[in-house]
């Protein structure tokens, strides 16, 4: 589970940057694995990433303007948005 270190000092998990293209291509490698390891990208840009994924995710909501983001990931769970 994603979440603070019992100390609060930190997280309890890795964080790094790494490209879409690498992200995918672990997540198709691990899909056989009975435990793979937690991966989840957290509210990605689609802007900066899927270009044509962003223009076509709008919604028009006047005075609201809002960048589209996707979360994406294997089967791990985030408690911070659980709570």
């Amino acid at each position: 589970m994603y979440f603070f270190r019992d100390d609060m000092s930190g997280l309890n998990f890795p964080y790094a940057h790494r490209p879409l293209r690498e992200i995918l291509a672990t997540l198709l490698e691990d899909r056989g694995q009975p435990e793979p390891p937690a991966i989840c990208t957290g509210a990605t840009v689609l802007e900066e990433t899927l270009p044509q994924m962003a223009r076509e995710c709008t919604l028009d909501i006047p005075d609201k303007p809002a960048r589209p983001r996707m979360w994406l990931g294997n089967d791990c769970g985030n408690a911070l948005r659980q709570l």
